[in-house]
């Protein structure tokens, strides 16, 4: 399967990196593992392609992941998850996206 891959942003927690798929998938790699087991989680819940990904360590919670896609929808992960624990609908087009480090802010 051919899948083409868009680094969208490189923020690191460590060695752990997100990346945003045309096909809409979002791919979570361990970069201190062998590259056939470094993937260690694939989220595929958005329907277009992500154009925004933002890894984010907060003191007071686990780690966040949030991305973006073409269609509008911004999503959050906990990375302890399997699925996004939330969704939020944007005007369509959204062609990058940042996240605040410590408040919960974030811009497209």
């Amino acid at each position: 399967m051919n899948i083409m891959l868009k680094f969208v942003l490189q923020y690191f927690i460590g060695a752990i990196m997100a990346l945003g798929c045309g096909d809409g998938s979002v791919r979570l790699l361990d970069r201190r593992l062998p590259p056939t087991e470094a993937r260690v989680m694939t989220w595929r819940e958005h329907t277009a392609w992500v154009s925004g990904t933002f890894l984010r360590e907060s003191e007071r919670s686990a780690p966040q992941l949030f991305t973006a896609s073409s269609t509008g929808d911004i999503k959050i992960f906990d990375l302890r998850k399997n699925s996004s624990v939330s969704t939020i609908q944007i005007t369509p087009g959204i062609a990058a996206l940042t996240v605040h480090e410590i408040a919960d802010v974030f811009a497209w």
